[in-house]
Parts: C-alpha cells; structure tokens; sequence
C-alpha cells in the first residue's frame, strides 16, 4: 500500500469517526507548505487557529544549493494532553 493510499485509507476511517481521540484528548495537525513564501505561511497559520488549532511549531526543508526552503511544515494541536504522570 503506498503512502497516499495509506493517508486516503486513515482520513475516511476519520471521517466515519472510528479514528476519534478520547474526550479531551490532544489532536495534532501537521500542514505541508509548498512554495514557502510569507503569504502561504500566513494563510495556512490563519486558517488552522482559526479551525482553533494552537500552533506549535514550524520546520523547514532546504534543497541543496539553494537558500530558499523548499517546504515547511506546520505544527499545530487541539485539546489537551493527559497530564504527566496519569
């Protein structure tokens, strides 16, 4: 199975809502931008919070040679995360 037939498989498996957190369970976010330019980046930071996803943090991806990042990913949550030591 490739990955894209992997990701299509978990995202309808979401959608039918067997792939659900736990009640008050953190979900996590990641978004791949591609060109990686200030517009892009705002526009998908704004569209996530907006979703109410906190953004967390944000990675670049470098090609060889070049100064510009090829890519970013974006890191985001919603929810809480279960308390350290439970």
């Amino acid at each position: 199975m490739s990955a894209r037939q992997a990701q299509a498989q978990l995202a309808d498996r979401a959608q039918r809502g067997e792939e659900r957190p736990a009640e008050g369970a953190a979900t996590y976010k990641v978004v791949e931008v591609s060109p990686v330019g200030e517009e892009s980046l705002e526009v998908a930071l704004n569209r996530w919070t907006r979703e109410g996803f906190a953004f967390q943090s944000m990675h670049f991806v470098m090609r060889e040679g070049s100064h510009r990042p090829a890519m970013a990913y974006l890191f985001f949550s919603r929810g809480s995360a279960p308390a350290e030591g439970s």
